[in-house]
């Protein structure tokens, strides 16, 4: 959708009283819609086949995901407060979440290199990428790689190095598949063995 429309959605949020809280709602569905389209477009086309169950267990399930957050703040208010002040940490994880999205955004390019045959993402190529990906968020949580908004990072937590620890299993994973390894872990991901070259 539009930025313009969300933008003026999430401008009339900030009035107060319950006119701000359905701005607040609106503006929630509109960013989540494209995200949202694809679940809720497959569970449509499922109850119109006569699907009842599977349907319906889906969509509480995706409704009560959306609902959680804000019934437990309105029960409990005081957890609010309690939340930590967005900053540097916020940031790392909008780019942990980044390179998970660039790794992603490869499969989708994949399926469709797959569906039009242009052979541009063979296995191997798909692998490298994916583990140049994953080795410089593995880089950039243990703090050699900086970006424009990260705060200054005197130690190295324990958080931080557990994940670059799993993020550098997660590549060394991933070597053996260059040279043919099955690496069953990742199949749905992965391209076909078939369309390995090297």
């Amino acid at each position: 959708l539009p930025s313009a429309l969300v933008n003026k959605s999430d401008a009339q949020s900030d009035k107060g009283a319950i006119g701000g809280i359905f701005f607040m709602a609106v503006t929630l569905v509109l960013v989540s819609v494209s995200c949202a389209g694809p679940i809720v477009g497959s569970v449509l086309i499922k109850s119109t086949s006569g699907e009842v169950w599977s349907p319906i267990i889906t969509m509480l399930a995706f409704s009560t995901a959306f609902a959680l957050p804000f019934t437990i703040f309105a029960f409990f208010p005081s957890m609010l407060k309690k939340l930590p002040k967005s900053g540097g940490w916020l940031n790392s994880v909008k780019v942990v979440l980044g390179f998970i999205e660039v790794a992603l955004g490869f499969k989708f390019l994949s399926v469709a290199d797959q569906v039009y045959h242009w052979n541009l993402l063979d296995r191997e190529v798909y692998l490298a990428i994916w583990i140049v990906v994953f080795s410089l968020l593995g880089l950039y949580l243990l703090g050699k790689i900086k970006f424009a908004h990260d705060s200054e990072m005197k130690h190295l937590s324990v958080g931080r190095l557990a994940l670059a620890i799993g993020v550098f299993t997660f590549v060394v994973y991933m070597i053996p598949g260059m040279w043919g390894a099955p690496l069953k872990a990742l199949s749905g991901y992965l391209p076909p063995l078939s369309s390995q070259d090297f």
